[in-house]
């Protein structure tokens, strides 16, 4: 039995300060709740048979963050943007574990807390982070950029705490030496926005400091499925373009990344499960005003399974799937869609751990309706 709930509260303030001048700023704060209860039962005798609840997690994260930052007109043609936030989470577990054992009175059994598995942790994190671009328009239709990022990012809920059962307790526990991840990305870019023809093209190289990965055995932070690896680099390049030809039209996007760690034990090593080259094609058709039907194709290339650090295993195959979707725009407030993922129900994995193969979902039905007010 699984509840979740979220609450969330968001403001934001724009003012223009001068002509060339518009700054802004805003505060967030968020509540999120996982609570998880599992039953068991025990055969203590031919004749008694104990129920419990034998597993309770219960989840508690709270967040603050604020935000400012300002885009300023140089130029005529060249523009700055620059934006920073700084982000504090508290995040809380609590695991509680019982057993069942034979007594001699009645009711011949008695529940215990197995109190070697369970937890009551919590942990403080916080951090910053900061974008800044200059973005140039070289005619109309067509701008280059150029942007540096300060990543920050704490770990998520199922990073630093169990909450779902695998595994055993013993070596699965909250994590609150787990750091998050810091890091740094430079990027530059090319965007054609056409009345027909959209264009969108980057090159990127993102370094990662305490990044946050699966380890299948024994790490420096202690026996835990989760930890920080040493630094890592992932350099890449990624390319989008869509040509509008009316009443149809067509799309595709591509990406090639070369994801390695370049410290520690594994300096040179690829990173699991970052496939090096991916990308998606896709058309799309209107035969009236109110609706659309897109067909896209995905692919992506072999990567190294989720405890390969050192690249020695056999990697998980490409694949291929393809997509059906429509879209129906009722009015102005409301729409609605119906989708077919994986229409051919291709057989592959998106995850493996010591040669073992996690499939994918097959193929999907879904429908959804959107409404605004």
């Amino acid at each position: 039995e699984d509840d979740q709930y979220t609450l969330t509260f968001a403001s934001e303030f724009e003012t223009e300060v001068a002509q060339d001048l518009r700054v802004y700023a805003g505060f967030e704060a968020q509540y999120t709740n996982l609570d998880r209860k599992a039953q068991a039962s025990q055969k203590i005798s031919s004749l008694i048979t104990a129920d419990y609840l034998k597993e309770h997690s219960d989840i508690d994260r709270l967040t603050f963050g604020a935000h400012a930052g300002a885009t300023y007109d140089i130029t005529e043609k060249l523009s700055a943007d620059i934006c920073g936030r700084a982000d504090a989470c508290n995040t809380k577990a609590v695991y509680i574990e019982r057993g069942a054992r034979t007594i001699f009175t009645p009711p011949y059994y008695e529940i215990f807390v197995d109190e070697a598995k369970s937890y009551d942790e919590s942990v403080w994190q916080a951090g910053f982070a900061a974008t800044a671009s200059l973005n140039y328009k070289i005619d109309e239709n067509s701008s280059a950029y150029i942007k540096f990022d300060q990543i920050f990012r704490y770990p998520s809920t199922d990073e630093i705490a169990l909450y779902q059962s695998w595994g055993t307790i013993s070596n699965i526990k909250f994590n609150k030496d787990l750091k998050p991840e810091t890091g740094q990305n430079i990027e530059i870019g090319y965007k054609y926005l056409g009345k027909r023809l959209n264009i969108n093209a980057s090159l990127y190289a993102l370094f990662l400091h305490d990044e946050i990965m699966y380890f299948p055995r024994a790490t420096p932070g202690g026996d835990t499925v989760n930890d920080n690896v040493p630094d890592t680099m992932r350099l890449g390049a990624d390319l989008y373009a869509s040509y509008n030809f009316g009443i149809f039209g067509i799309y595709s996007g591509a990406s090639l990344v070369d994801a390695r760690f370049i410290a520690g034990e594994y300096d040179g090593c690829e990173i699991p499960m970052v496939p090096w080259f991916n990308c998606f094609a896709g058309i799309f058709v209107n035969p009236t005003d109110f609706v659309t039907i897109t067909v896209q194709t995905n692919y992506a290339s072999t990567q190294y399974q989720n405890s390969d650090l050192d690249n020695e295993l056999m990697k998980m195959p490409d694949y291929v799937t393809l997509d059906i979707r429509l879209n129906i725009r009722i009015n102005e407030y409301a729409s609605a869609f119906f989708a077919v993922d994986n229409v051919l129900d291709e057989k592959y994995a998106l995850a493996a751990v010591y040669n073992s193969f996690y499939p994918a979902i097959g193929r999907m039905f879904k429908a959804g309706i959107n409404l605004k007010f």
